[in-house]
């Protein structure tokens, strides 16, 4: 979101999908993030380069809000929604003011959009870098190949 007063007020397109733009984003599990990208290949999703992968270590004390049930699903729309905003969008900025990153599960994700497409896969967003403690390279994917 590129003015953080502007979620106070109104919901900025970028935000329509209830999926933050910007930051890091992770796969939980790289299989499925494999898997998707070797389906998607040809979508606008793909690029060239992703074919390098790195497993990020979080430090112990990052703080992550995790989406896996309705009462958590609930509970941060009640904490971060977009206010005066009828359909149920979170302010992706209040919750990086006060988490590290977001991550949200695959039942997550099916309540919190109708398109799921949009997220693909669990995925864990970070908002703070300092949370990060390293990277690990992990190699190379041949995206060319089909599942």
């Amino acid at each position: 979101v590129e003015n953080p007063e502007e979620t106070d007020e109104s919901t900025p397109d970028s935000m329509k999908q209830n999926k933050p733009v910007g930051g890091l984003w992770a796969a939980e599990n790289l299989g499925e993030w494999d898997s998707w990208l070797k389906k998607n290949y040809d979508s606008a999703y793909y690029q060239k380069d992703w074919s390098d992968q790195y497993k990020i270590n979080l430090k112990p004390d990052a703080k992550i809000l995790k989406l896996y049930t309705d009462k958590d699903i609930e509970d941060t729309y009640h904490k971060y929604k977009i206010k005066d905003e009828p359909a149920q969008y979170f302010n992706f900025e209040k919750i990086a003011k006060q988490y590290d990153a977001l991550f949200v599960s695959k039942y997550a994700i099916k309540k919190i959009t109708k398109r799921p497409s949009t997220y693909g896969i669990p995925s864990l967003m970070i908002f703070n870098k300092k949370c990060i403690k390293n990277f690990e390279y992990i190699g190379k994917v041949n995206y060319n190949e089909k599942v």
